[in-house]
């Protein structure tokens, strides 16, 4: 519901786009465990964590964020500038003579013309689709969040 590509369907009205955030928290409060919730800036999330793959050394600027109902850390800010050359294609634009396609910095994933083997090395993810990684959480992530909460749950 929150994604930036919400805009590349507009024929499809808020129904199709259900907030399930508010019935999510309930429902993992209601268990009384502890729990992470994910999703894109600019979703309505709590006490939350912003993580970015330039904090993991990965060549893909993904920022998702989690909230978790105790404090979680996050490894540094974000690198963006680590990465100094451009290599994979970007956005397509027009000019005269044609198209062309100007070059970026990081792996934009879920593109056609990028190739899927450069979109799973990004992601630190070797055995998804195209499709699966354009929804995918990169392991990374997963795994730094899961040894913090190992630290409190074992205390």
């Amino acid at each position: 519901m929150y994604t930036a590509y919400r805009r590349r369907r507009p024929d499809k009205g808020d129904e199709y786009y259900l907030d399930l955030i508010p019935a999510t928290r309930a429902a993992l409060w209601r268990l009384g465990k502890l729990h992470v919730i994910e999703n894109v800036e600019g979703a309505p999330l709590g006490l939350s964590l912003v993580l970015c793959g330039s904090m993991f050394g990965l060549a893909v600027r993904r920022h998702r964020v989690f909230e978790c109902p105790c404090l979680l850390l996050a490894p540094g800010p974000c690198r963006h500038g680590a990465w100094k050359e451009t290599r994979w294609p970007g956005g397509r634009s027009l000019q005269r003579g044609g198209p062309r396609v100007p070059c970026r910095r990081t792996v934009e994933v879920g593109r056609w013309d990028l190739p899927l083997a450069d979109q799973r090395t990004a992601m630190g993810i070797d055995w998804m689709s195209r499709a699966e990684l354009s929804q995918a959480v990169p392991p990374a992530y997963t795994y730094y969040l899961g040894c913090q909460l190992r630290r409190i749950i074992e205390g």
